[in-house]
């Protein structure tokens, strides 16, 4: 089974989180900060920020996945959610310190900080305007989202892909369209 890029899972609502446009432009934006942030770990004297960048790097790729795959919603949530964590994490840096590391306190003006800044609050905007539509994400979307990210993982489960009753595979593990009509009308025959 190849990886359907931009693709969402038919059972999910189609908003503004699922437009390709949007999921390329997001995807780009959190590539970026989870590269500003493998940067910044090289750099780190203190233990504190490491595990800051190292968590937000591997967030933020992660959601920048989801987004290019068929898991939008979670995409937007993590990648959004840890951009805006990481923003507030500069700031709270720059003004009051973090446990452990109080040298960068007042330092505004650091160049790839201040580039973080921008790029994570783009995302951060951009993840709220796609999860804000009348289409919210929800636990059944959630679910259909992680079995669609997870097809082929797990033995048995149907192809979330395909709602229909037809493509639902019954307790004994065959599907009824295998013996009969298939989902567009076509007739199918039975496949070893």
């Amino acid at each position: 089974m190849g990886l359907v890029m931009l693709d969402s899972p038919v059972t999910t609502p189609t908003g503004r989180a699922e437009r390709p446009a949007p999921r390329v432009v997001g995807a780009i934006l959190l590539i970026l900060a989870a590269v500003i942030h493998v940067i910044e770990v090289r750099d780190a004297e203190t233990v504190t920020p490491v595990i800051g960048f190292a968590l937000s790097a591997v967030s933020t790729l992660g959601g920048s996945l989801l987004l290019l795959t068929r898991g939008p919603r979670l995409g937007w949530f993590l990648g959004g959610g840890a951009a805006a964590l990481t923003f507030v994490g500069y700031v709270l840096s720059r003004s009051v310190g973090l446990p452990g590391d109080t040298g960068d306190i007042g330092n505004w003006g650091e160049p790839l900080g201040v580039v973080s800044l921008v790029v994570e609050g783009l995302a951060v905007a951009l993840a709220i305007w796609a999860l804000t539509d009348s289409y919210r994400i929800s636990p059944r979307i959630v679910r259909e989202e992680i079995k669609a990210v997870t097809a082929g993982l797990t033995e048995g489960e149907p192809d979330s892909r395909d709602p229909s009753p037809e493509a639902r595979l019954d307790p004994s593990g065959t599907s009824p369209a295998s013996a009969g009509v298939g989902r567009r009308g076509q007739s199918e025959g039975m496949s070893s």
